[in-house]
């Protein structure tokens, strides 16, 4: 059990009044906010609060982004695209692309995002992947699911694609497309569909989870001979 001590350099009356008065307020008070504190740290990355906007609410374009938001209804995968949530919530959306480089095959990249022994490696031991049209995925415990959509091998990959904490029935929709070129292989990604208040940090950990990890696991940043 957590005990907070208060001690004072002096013995006279005003500075034990002071000493008491802190064992009564404030050691409430400290513990309060060392259990906010601890209970902030333990938060997941995945974890965090998208807030419904009224219908007249006016948008605005997202400082540093070119992209507009829009205000959508969020469907699932089994409605076909973005659609209503469970609660029927309208949540403004933005598009994220990112172009990324990997120095290997295209193969070996679409083999990494495709085939479950690999995803797990970056993904984590407990990620389920069937990467088939309407096969499911599973990664980072649980935190990030969806379905796939279209596979074309060794060319692209279109995904249903969400996190935990998003509302119930919100998808986005994530493409990846595969390039070979002089460097290697080139992977661009579009995704529509990505709540206002989550850009910078999906964009953030698309970079964190995904391509750091791929190419440190695997080497796909080493220069190829």
């Amino acid at each position: 059990m957590l005990q907070v001590t208060v001690t004072t350099d002096s013995d006279v009356v005003g500075a034990y009044k002071m000493k008491q008065l802190w064992i009564r307020v404030g050691t409430s008070l400290i513990l309060e906010k060392l259990a906010l504190y601890i209970r902030k740290l333990k938060q997941e990355f995945t974890q965090g609060m998208i807030l419904p906007i009224t219908k007249d609410q006016s948008l605005k374009v997202q400082e540093g982004s070119n992209s507009l938001p829009v205000s959508v209804v969020a469907k699932g995968p089994s409605n076909g695209g973005n659609g209503s949530t469970s609660a029927g919530l309208r949540v403004p959306t933005v598009k994220i692309t990112m172009t990324q480089e990997f120095q290997c095959r295209v193969e070996d990249l679409y083999s990494v995002l495709t085939e479950p022994a690999k995803v797990q490696v970056f993904a984590g031991n407990t990620a389920k992947v069937d990467a088939i049209k309407g096969g499911e995925f599973l990664l980072f415990d649980g935190n990030i699911s969806g379905k796939f959509l279209q596979l074309e091998p060794n060319e692209r990959i279109v995904q249903h694609w969400r996190c935990k904490d998003w509302p119930a029935g919100l998808y986005s929709t994530v493409k990846m497309e595969l390039e070979q070129d002089s460097y290697g292989t080139k992977l661009i990604l579009t995704q529509t569909g990505v709540p206002q208040s989550e850009y910078n940090r999906t964009e953030d950990n698309w970079s964190r989870y995904y391509w750091e990890r791929i190419r440190n696991f695997f080497g796909f940043g080493a220069k190829l001979y």
